[in-house]
């Protein structure tokens, strides 16, 4: 498949979002908005413009959103540390930011998985939301494993992982499908009337 209709399936979820008229709720709404927004943000700067660092960056804060629309975090704070965490890795320990910005991204990950499945567990989310948030998040966590893999076998080994590359689009394409429906207000649509 074609990086750009990977990058315009996307877009599409995004824009997608901006047509359902309610959500749960309008800050889940929104929320899941800027979401969707930011991920298509960030897989431009990675598919697009092969621009890995500003991708990785953009992501984290993807994942704040999402810890936010899950749970509760204090956004100016996080950004202020990892601001810090990043200024840290960069100047004293000398190392690449993207790696730096990997890590940190994967331990907002696994917060904002906590987040899903403890908001999910008390009912923060109506099913079938809640059961679309928690398939959505769990595919999520295996193409960013994919994706970890795939960098460490290629990067760092340099052994063809290409078949990982499948696996990261084969999870992520539905994973973002089924965030995107876990905004949708499904009690609010309209059911169709018995003509009979």
């Amino acid at each position: 498949m074609s990086v750009y209709i990977k990058f315009i399936y996307i877009v599409i979820c995004f824009l997608i979002s901006l047509m359902y008229k309610n959500g749960i709720s309008k800050r889940d709404l929104l929320l899941l908005r800027l979401a969707l927004f930011f991920t298509a943000s960030a897989d431009y700067f990675m598919l697009v413009a092969d621009n890995n660092r500003a991708g990785v960056y953009i992501f984290i804060l993807v994942q704040l959103i999402y810890i936010k629309r899950y749970g509760e975090i204090n956004i100016k704070k996080a950004a202020v540390a990892i601001a810090g965490i990043t200024l840290f890795y960069k100047y004293f320990l000398e190392a690449d930011i993207l790696i730096g910005g990997s890590l940190i991204y994967a331990f907002l990950f696994l917060k904002s998985m906590k987040a899903a499945v403890r908001a999910c567990g008390f009912d923060k989310f109506p099913y079938p939301n809640s059961f679309f948030i928690l398939i959505g998040m769990f595919l999520l966590f295996i193409c960013d494993t994919s994706v970890a893999l795939y960098n460490i076998l290629y990067m760092v080994w340099n052994i063809d992982s290409s078949s990982l590359y499948f696996l990261i689009w084969f999870f992520y394409i539905p994973s973002q499908l089924l965030i995107l429906l876990s905004g949708r207000n499904f009690k609010a649509v309209p059911k169709k009337q018995n003509v009979y």
